[in-house]
């Protein structure tokens, strides 16, 4: 999600860190499992909202009105139903802040050069992303479906922006070293960073996908269709520019060793620094 970017995690280093090989591996370890019990509810809260809509939903009148603010009512009968519709609601959206929170403040500290305080970063990067949603939801209760299926709908195309790169330094051997991605797993990356592309480049124009196809099929000829399809062809044509650009282009420089400590301290370490502080001469005294 866009506003992840900045949304920065509130964590903060509380004790000093040997950067060993051995200690990497286990950080790296813990936190690529943190995410799994998170990721696997979405998963499974997906899975049900399909069912429940290929069996409730689809092909009733006002089908494409349906969205999740009233979904819970196509499952009434069951005992709390909305309660654990909005639970199942909670719990999914962890597997997008708990990985890309960190994402945003590496991106941020890392090559945006913009440290936070952790009570900015925690209270004001929140209230800026929270904020517009609020007002959009009390200035538009009727329409905010709509708006989620819009915002799904870009999100999905913008998502080989982040993906690709991410396959492409995941697999780069010069970039990540021993820690890159090889045979059946390199292959695996590459094919999905290419299905998702190609499913996203075909929703672009083709009808039902939410973007050019809704209209233009059924426009009359006139200047605004030719408009349309120009500008189509021209999104499609820097979609996959872009894309084969970021997957066959080289990486020439590898990433800092993991074992060694960043050369500018970030502001999460801030209460790091002074928990060491005050270790230190807890100790010294």
């Amino acid at each position: 999600m866009p506003h992840n970017l900045y949304l920065h995690t509130a964590a903060c280093q509380s004790r000093p860190v040997q950067r060993s090989v051995s200690v990497v591996k286990a950080a790296v370890r813990y936190c690529s499992w943190e995410p799994v019990i998170p990721i696997l509810v979405s998963f499974f809260v997906n899975m049900a909202v399909v069912a429940i809509a290929a069996e409730r939903v689809y092909g009733t009148d006002g089908a494409a009105l349906v969205g999740l603010t009233e979904f819970c009512n196509f499952f009434i009968s069951l005992k709390a139903g909305c309660f654990l519709w909005a639970t199942s609601l909670l719990a999914s959206g962890q597997s997008s802040a708990i990985t890309t929170t960190f994402t945003g403040q590496y991106v941020m500290d890392g090559f945006l050069n913009i440290q936070l305080s952790v009570p900015t970063r925690a209270i004001l990067t929140r209230l800026v992303a929270i904020i517009p949603c609020v007002i959009i939801s009390i200035l538009f209760p009727n329409n905010l479906n709509k708006m989620v299926n819009f915002v799904n709908s870009s999100i999905g195309f913008l998502l080989p922006f982040a993906f690709t790169p991410l396959v492409k330094y995941n697999c780069s051997q010069v970039y990540m070293g021993e820690y890159a991605s090889r045979g059946w797993e390199r292959w695996l990356l590459y094919g999905l960073a290419v299905a998702v592309y190609l499913i996203n480049a075909y929703s672009l124009s083709a009808p039902g996908g939410g973007f050019f196809g809704e209209f233009v099929p059924g426009m009359e000829p006139s200047p605004m269709k030719t408009f349309y399809i120009f500008l189509q062809t021209v999104m499609q044509l820097g979609y996959f520019g872009w894309n084969a650009n970021c997957m066959f282009t080289p990486v020439h420089a590898p990433m800092m060793p993991l074992e060694e400590a960043r050369p500018h301290d970030p502001q999460f370490a801030i209460l790091g620094k002074k928990l060491l502080s005050v270790s230190t001469t807890a100790t010294l005294e």
